[in-house]
């Protein structure tokens, strides 16, 4: 049954929020097309929305305009480009495009700009061009530091070969993973790989998928911490002093986590109710968050919920297991196919490997760094400056 889950889950499969296609340029093979390749605007919307489609990757003009117009951080930003596109004059259409988010980080109080790649795509006839989006992005002088952390395999290779660094922490190419609607998870993979009767079969072997689950539940059931835990509507008052202790405490390079920051990154998932907050108080403060996402996989047939963000006032993870367990009971109760966690900090990742019954290979290492701030790149070379998860850059967006 392990083997049929690892099987089901690997091959051609997306990984987490591969956002960015492209394929690795040739240049020698560099078409000599009639190309200039220019910062994007808002009115390239539609043009860049006919290239997406094409590819999967389509934002509605609401949801990318929000990007930039309701950002907070660029509030105190001037001259940032919102992406680059390349043109073809002689059809004046626009045959690539690469997005650029403005971010804050800090670190030690030291606040640091970043820059978010965003859903970079090119037209199959001018792929050799793609190599210079990526130039624009990791050359730009607004940014301290540029991120790309949704790379997928056909994007990874140049990423890092033009001097992108994968994030020195975590297995950003794995993801641990909890089945919690055994029979449509054992349905959808069969139902992917074309098997005859997969319909039937699914009734005894989703049976015995949640027996063997079950079994390694029990083993671990001493770990999940018992917790008085509050689901969250939303962010208040209580994020703001959250985000205050821990920007003292923290000797992390982390993103700005302050409750308007919050409200904008996760707008979209909240408003349509993807969105799951749960809390611990103690003594009305609060003192550690997990938030999931629902990001389901339509190349899987499944429907999935992922954690994207847990942080903690003294960096303790004793908290994560019940949240975790928070959220398996919800995704059984809704009867969501299943519960997956990517990336992390090393620590974190440790403590769940313990709990989380399955693995799965994703197809590349998705999250990539380049720093053009010397003093700040000698810092990212030491691992334990970094607590990354899916919250960093675009991957939940």
């Amino acid at each position: 049954i392990r083997f049929l889950h690892y099987v089901g889950l690997t091959g051609k499969a997306n990984s987490v929020a591969s956002s960015n296609y492209v394929s690795s340029p040739n240049l020698a093979t560099v078409q000599k097309k009639r190309v200039i390749v220019r910062e994007a605007s808002f009115q390239d919307h539609a043009k860049v929305f006919e290239l997406q489609s094409r590819y999967g990757l389509q934002e509605s003009y609401r949801s990318w305009v929000h990007l930039w117009v309701e950002n907070p951080v660029l509030k105190g930003l001037k001259g940032w480009p919102i992406g680059w596109v390349i043109e073809n004059e002689s059809e004046q259409s626009v045959v690539g495009y690469l997005g650029n988010i403005p971010q804050i980080y800090e670190i030690g109080r030291e606040k640091v700009i970043a820059a978010a790649s965003r859903a970079w795509v090119v037209d199959e006839r001018f792929r050799s061009y793609s190599i210079l989006l990526l130039d624009k992005f990791l050359s730009q002088r607004n940014a301290q530091l540029c991120l790309a952390t949704t790379s997928n395999s056909k994007a990874s290779p140049i990423v890092e070969a033009a001097g992108g660094l994968p994030v020195p922490v975590g297995a950003w190419d794995e993801a641990d993973f909890w089945i919690t609607n055994h029979r449509e998870f054992v349905a959808g993979i069969l139902a992917m790989k074309r098997v005859i009767f997969g319909r039937y079969l699914s009734y005894p072997l989703g049976a015995l998928s949640r027996l063997a689950d079950s079994i390694w539940a029990g083993a671990f059931r001493k770990s999940y911490e018992t917790a008085q835990l509050t689901r969250c509507a939303g962010f208040d008052q209580h994020f703001d002093e959250f985000w205050n202790e821990i920007r003292i405490r923290s000797p992390h390079l982390l993103g700005l986590r302050t409750r308007e920051i919050l409200q904008w990154h996760f707008k979209e998932a909240l408003a349509d109710g993807r969105l799951w907050i749960v809390a611990a108080f103690r003594n009305n403060r609060l003192h550690a968050y997990s938030i999931f996402v629902r990001k389901d996989s339509p190349a899987l047939q499944l429907t999935r919920v992922m954690l994207v963000d847990f942080q903690s006032l003294d960096g303790d993870v004793a908290l994560l297991p019940p949240m975790i367990k928070w959220a398996l009971d919800k995704c059984t109760q809704e009867r969501i196919h299943m519960l997956e966690i990517v990336g992390l900090s090393d620590r974190k990742r440790k403590f769940i490997r313990k709990l989380a019954p399955h693995t799965r290979r994703l197809s590349s290492w998705p999250y990539y760094y380049k720093a053009s701030d010397k003093s700040i790149a000698a810092l990212l070379t030491n691992p334990s400056v970094w607590d990354p998860s899916m919250f960093d850059g675009d991957a939940s967006l």
